[in-house]
């Protein structure tokens, strides 16, 4: 028989506001894992990945810290733009 299979490109902007001066830099969690880190003063990132066929509403959880030599921050979640291709 045929087999067919069906994946979307997805494009998520993480945008934050960098209200400390004093950060090393920020890490970047979807799902509750670490998906990225950026430098100080930086405040967006963009999550590019593929997704299979979606038979249902699917939402993804991102979240943000900042961290310091002292430590990390609380993680908050963040403005979240979603744009299948």
């Amino acid at each position: 028989g045929n087999f067919w299979i069906f994946s979307s490109e997805w494009t998520v902007k993480i945008t934050w506001n960098d209200n400390s001066d004093n950060e090393n830099g920020f890490r970047i969690y979807k799902e509750g894992s670490l998906l990225a880190t950026r430098a100080a003063n930086k405040t967006s990132f963009t999550d590019q990945f593929n997704v299979g066929l979606i038979l249902a509403d699917v939402s993804y959880h991102y979240s943000v810290s900042s961290f310091n030599d002292y430590g990390e921050s609380v993680l908050k979640g963040v403005n979240v733009t979603e744009c299948p291709h």
